[in-house]
């Protein structure tokens, strides 16, 4: 008959538990999930947002250079670089790692702002602003950190026909560890 020592059993179970929790916290850091931002009304003044703080700062805060992304109108600005894909948001599994490009006096935006070859088109009938689909901006921040962003709307709940205007609705995923891995 074989018996086994306590020590044993014990150490078995430190085994076991310690892999369950590598697995779990590896399955837990490799999901990101989308982040909806909704109705940022830029109708004013430029409006800043930070990735890893999810919110709209404050003027002291972008003054400060706080930020990652400003819109200003149908401009969007990065504080860092980025670059925009002609794919899907949910396609974009890694960010780039090359391409990007710093926001420019000379060259303009790193996200073009012009229609047609930016995030969106604009109809001078309807004077209606409508977003391209399956455009993604990949911004690389001031803080080595990535994240992709997909414009969803550019009017207040939605509705561009009779709609206001200059109100972001957008969605992303930031990476806060430095990698890119995107989802």
């Amino acid at each position: 008959m074989h018996v086994i020592s306590r020590r044993a059993i014990a150490r078995f179970i430190f085994s076991f538990l310690v892999g369950i929790g590598y697995t779990a916290n590896a399955q837990e850091s490799n999901s990101l999930d989308p982040v909806t931002v909704s109705d940022v009304d830029v109708s004013g003044d430029a409006v800043h947002f930070s990735f890893s703080e999810n919110r709209v700062v404050s003027n002291s805060e972008a003054n400060a250079g706080l930020w990652d992304i400003r819109f200003e109108g149908t401009s969007i600005y990065v504080n860092g670089e980025a670059q925009l894909l002609d794919r899907t948001f949910d396609y974009i599994a890694r960010a780039p790692e090359s391409g990007y490009k710093e926001d420019d006096i000379a060259n303009g935006p790193a996200v073009p702002a012009a229609s047609g070859t930016g995030w969106f088109d604009y109809d001078p009938t309807t004077h209606i602003v409508s977003v391209i689909p399956d455009r993604t901006i990949v911004v690389h921040t001031l803080n080595d950190t990535y994240a992709k962003l997909e414009i969803l709307s550019y009017y207040l709940g939605g509705v561009e026909e009779g709609g206001v205007p200059r109100n972001y609705t957008f969605r992303y995923v930031y990476q806060p560890d430095g990698s890119r891995d995107l989802r």
